[in-house]
C-alpha cells in the first residue's frame, strides 16, 4: 500500500515514490509507476480499470490473452507502444468503456473515483431495470481461460519493475524509440532454422471464391454478387424494401436458383453511377491536392450512415471501396450483419476461411471470437486508411 510520505518534494506534486519498485504488481500497475515509480489517485484509478476487466473474466490477470509473451515483454510494449487489454466477449460494453477510459495513457484524463462510482451506480440501476432481459454478456460468451503461468503462482501477480523496463531507461530518446534500441541489442538466434520465412503476400491472396462481379457500364457500375445461404436466411430478412431500393437492389427480394433439391446460387445485382475502386483512384493521384482527406471523409461518412442504422459492413476494405464524385460506396452487401436491438456487439458462427481474404483487416475479437461490432468495423476501417496512402505515396509492396 502507498501513502503520503513527509517528504515536502512528494506532497508537492499530489505523489508518492517508489525507489524500488520491488512490490508493486507488475501487470496491474500504471506505465508512469513503472517507468517514474509514481503513484497517486491516477495510478488508483487504471488499476480499477483492470479490476473491471478481472472481474467479467472471473479473475484473469491484465493481458491474458498474451499466452505467449512474458510479462516482461507485455509491460514494455505497454510503456512503449501503448499496449492496450483486449475486450472479452464476456465484457459488457458499458464495463468496458468505463475500463477504458480508466486505462488512457494520460493520467489527466482518467476519471476520478467519484465520477467512477456515480457511473457503477447508474449501470446497476440499468442493470435491475433490465433485470428481465438476460444479457449475453453475462451467460453465454466464452470466457478466457486462466492461464498456465497465472495458475503456477496460485493466482498470485509477478511483482516488481520488469527487467526490460529497466534496460529502456539506459537509452536515451522517447519511449518508443528506447525499446526498438534495446530490442535490437537483444541477440538473435544463430540458427538459420528458426529465423522468420520471408512472406510473400499477392492480389490472389485477396481473391474470394464470391467476390463480386463488377461490370463497368457507360454511367453506371454493376455489380452481381452470389451471397451465402445463411446470409439469404438470417440477414436479408432484416433489409426491408426501403433499404433494398437505397442500396440499388434489383430484383428484389433475390431468388434462389434450385437445382436437383439443392441450390445452386444466390444473386444480389445492385446498380452505382459510375464509380472508381479507391485503390485505383490513390495509384493514379501524383499529388494529393486535399482530396485524399475528403475520400477519408466520405468513407467515415458511409460507415457512421450505416452504424446509425445498426449495420455492420464487415468488409471495409480497398477492393470494394468505390468513390463517386466523392461520395463513397461500398461494394459488398452479402457480408453485411446487423446488431440486435439494445446489443453492442454480436457473435456469428463465422468459419474463419469464409472471411480468409480479408483476415489481414480484422480485429482479433472478429478472427477469435467472431464478435463483430461498431468499434471492429472501425478497426477495418482503419486498416483501409493504412492501405489507401501506402498506395497514395506509391508504395506498392505495402498496400495488400
Amino acid at each position: 500500500m502507498a501513502y503520503y510520505s513527509d517528504n515536502e518534494a512528494s506532497a508537492m506534486a499530489g505523489h508518492v515514490a517508489d525507489v524500488h519498485g520491488k512490490n508493486i504488481a507488475t501487470r496491474w500497475s500504471a506505465p508512469e509507476s513503472l517507468w517514474e515509480g509514481k503513484f497517486d489517485v491516477c495510478t488508483d484509478t487504471w488499476m480499477f480499470g483492470h479490476l473491471i476487466h478481472a472481474l467479467f473474466t472471473h479473475g484473469c490477470e491484465p493481458y491474458t490473452e498474451l499466452y505467449s509473451e512474458t510479462t516482461d515483454e507485455i509491460m514494455a510494449k505497454v510503456i512503449s507502444c501503448g499496449l492496450k487489454p483486449y475486450k472479452w466477449p464476456c465484457i459488457p460494453m458499458s464495463y468496458h468503456k468505463l475500463a477504458a477510459s480508466c486505462l488512457d495513457f494520460d493520467s489527466q484524463n482518467r476519471p476520478s473515483l467519484q465520477f467512477i462510482q456515480r457511473e457503477l451506480q447508474r449501470l446497476q440501476k440499468e442493470l435491475k431495470h433490465n433485470e428481465n432481459v438476460q444479457r449475453k454478456s453475462y451467460c453465454t460468451y466464452t470466457m478466457p481461460g486462466i492461464s498456465t503461468s497465472q495458475m503456477e503462482r496460485a493466482h498470485q501477480p509477478e511483482r516488481g519493475i520488469p527487467d526490460m523496463v529497466k534496460k529502456m531507461k539506459d537509452y536515451k530518446g522517447n519511449k518508443r524509440d528506447s525499446y526498438f534500441k534495446m530490442r535490437e541489442k537483444i541477440p538473435q538466434s544463430p540458427d538459420p532454422n528458426n529465423a522468420p520465412l520471408p512472406m510473400v503476400f499477392t492480389k490472389q491472396d485477396l481473391r474470394c471464391q464470391n467476390d463480386p462481379e463488377v461490370k463497368n457500364k457507360r454511367f453506371e457500375e454493376k455489380v452481381e454478387e452470389n451471397v451465402t445461404v445463411n446470409f439469404y436466411d438470417k440477414i436479408l430478412p432484416k433489409m426491408s424494401d426501403d433499404f433494398a431500393k437505397k442500396m440499388s437492389i434489383q430484383d428484389w427480394p433475390p431468388k434462389k436458383q434450385v437445382k436437383q433439391g439443392k441450390i445452386t446460387e444466390i444473386k444480389l445485382i445492385y446498380r452505382f453511377p459510375k464509380a472508381r475502386n479507391i485503390m485505383d483512384l490513390a495509384l493514379d493521384l501524383s499529388e494529393y491536392h486535399d482530396i485524399d482527406l475528403e475520400v477519408i471523409y466520405q468513407v467515415t461518412s458511409l460507415v457512421q450512415q450505416m452504424h446509425e442504422k445498426r449495420w455492420i459492413l464487415v468488409d471495409i476494405v480497398g477492393k470494394n471501396i468505390y468513390i463517386n464524385d466523392f461520395k463513397a460506396c461500398q461494394f459488398r452487401i452479402g457480408r453485411m450483419v446487423r446488431l440486435p436491438p439494445k446489443e453492442d456487439s454480436m457473435i456469428l458462427d463465422y468459419k474463419l476461411e469464409e472471411l480468409d481474404d480479408i483476415v489481414n483487416w480484422l480485429p482479433r475479437e472478429v478472427i477469435g471470437n467472431g464478435e463483430f461490432s461498431t468499434g471492429s468495423d472501425v478497426y477495418t476501417m482503419a486498416m483501409l486508411f493504412y492501405e489507401f496512402y501506402m498506395a497514395l505515396s506509391g508504395t506498392d509492396r505495402l498496400q495488400y
